[in-house]
């Protein structure tokens, strides 16, 4: 149930909160008093701690407890608090550093900790680690040694009975709460395209002490994925800012969904500046916040028009798919509209495929790999829209071993004059 009113954290923490009680297992107690007192005498009271000062895979239930389905949190064997003052401070403090280390500032906070992404890293045995920590350096007679882990981060702390030496020594640096070396390991997997499954099997089949998959989800929702969002406007931004000082602008829109044809629910649409191959906008939607599959490539196109009109960049002319909405929306913004060649290529190449079947028409079949070529060099050779015309329709010709053209732009075919020893593969006229 709720705790009472004179139950509160150590730390000062208000709000509705699941408190815990010192451990009555002396081992894992003194632990806890050595974190949260260090050298001060612990008070007679009843010490709680809450809950913010424990990570999340310090709980048996955190799951069940975040979907409703447990009323109050349980601690596993061992655990211990992490988080020292105020948690939000804390939070905060960390998030500002910690994309810092992302980002790799060269002159951010990151630099008080020592610690650098390209700093090298080692597999160390726990058993090499505690051999320095076994005797006193300056008595040389044995210490007590307590090992704190959390992740790939490891802590010992020191202490001689005989003279009361004490040092504590972590394996990384820590900002705020959170083991950089942890939040390094999850930023790899995320940023590379990797799977944490994969990972976590091959750190358990060597013993190599690893988290939790929630805790890599924490990571990557309040750090990973809020830097790539804050690293993607900013170079957005800076990208919008250069193209404004070149005019009117030529440009491709994409869009891909998680199923073809008209029936996806989710999708994206990119904007891409041809001339530098940059990527200009991405719109992320779904079919139910646009009025259906139908709509979603001519909603999100508007969106990032929009933006780039926003951001006082003209469009020259833009080249999509062929979509009947698509071409009529364009239409009505009075931008310049050019056809996708990859598009094209693909449907005309569908129809002569099925026309190929036909067994009056096998003839298509053989001439399937060359027209698709003259698609794509019409398309690249051209300089306007005449020659292109007058390129693709000489064609027609070619098919037929015939070599000259009446169309000036175009006389002639571009290929040496070769004698044919095959004359069957010719279309004859009529054909």
């Amino acid at each position: 149930g709720p705790p009472r009113e004179k139950e509160k954290c150590i730390f000062g923490c208000e709000g509705k909160l699941n408190l815990f009680a010192l451990p009555k297992e002396e081992r894992i107690r003194q632990q806890w008093i050595q974190y949260l007192f260090s050298d001060q005498r612990p008070p007679k009271a009843t010490v709680y701690v809450c809950s913010r000062h424990f990570s999340e895979d310090s709980f048996v239930n955190k799951a069940q407890y975040d979907a409703g389905f447990s009323a109050r949190l349980l601690l596993k064997d061992g655990a211990l608090p992490f988080i020292h003052g105020d948690v939000e401070d804390f939070v905060c403090g960390s998030k500002h550093l910690i994309w810092d280390l992302l980002f790799l500032h060269p002159y951010s906070e990151v630099e008080s900790t020592s610690s650098d992404y390209n700093d090298p890293k080692y597999i160390v045995f726990e058993s090499c680690l505690r051999d320095l920590f076994v005797s006193c350096p300056v008595c040389r007679l044995s210490c007590e040694v307590q090992r704190r882990r959390m992740g790939t981060f490891v802590s010992f702390s020191q202490l001689c009975p005989n003279c009361e030496y004490s040092r504590k020594w972590e394996s990384q640096p820590v900002a705020g709460s959170t083991p950089l070396g942890n939040l390094q390991m999850s930023a790899a997997i995320y940023f590379t395209g990797g799977s944490f499954t994969q990972v976590e099997k091959v750190c358990r089949a060597m013993n190599l002490q690893m988290f939790q998959y929630n805790t890599f989800r924490r990571h990557a929702r309040m750090f990973l994925e809020p830097a790539i969002n804050h690293k993607w406007k900013q170079d957005q931004q800076v990208l919008m800012e250069r193209l404004r000082g070149e005019g009117s602008l030529a440009v491709g829109g994409r869009m891909r969904a998680d199923l073809q044809a008209h029936c996806g629910k989710l999708g994206s649409y990119t904007l891409m500046h041809l001339k530098s191959s940059s990527i200009m906008d991405i719109q992320l939607f779904q079919s139910t916040e646009v009025g259906g599959s139908s709509h979603m490539e001519t909603e999100a196109l508007r969106r990032g028009l929009d933006l780039l009109q926003a951001n006082h960049l003209s469009v020259e002319h833009i080249v999509t798919d062929r979509r009947t909405r698509v071409q009529k929306y364009l239409r009505e913004r009075n931008v310049l509209h050019y056809y996708n060649t990859q598009h094209l290529e693909k449907g005309l190449s569908r129809k002569l495929k099925k026309l190929a079947k036909n067994k009056a028409c096998l003839l298509v079949r053989r001439w399937l790999p060359s027209i698709r070529n003259h698609v794509y060099w019409t398309a690249t050779s051209s300089t306007s829209a005449p020659e292109k015309v007058a390129k693709w329709k000489s064609f027609v010709n070619h098919i037929q071993n015939i070599h000259t053209h009446d169309d000036p732009l175009f006389p002639t075919c571009a290929h040496p004059n070769r004698v044919s020893m095959d004359p069957s593969k010719w279309f004859q006229p009529g054909q």
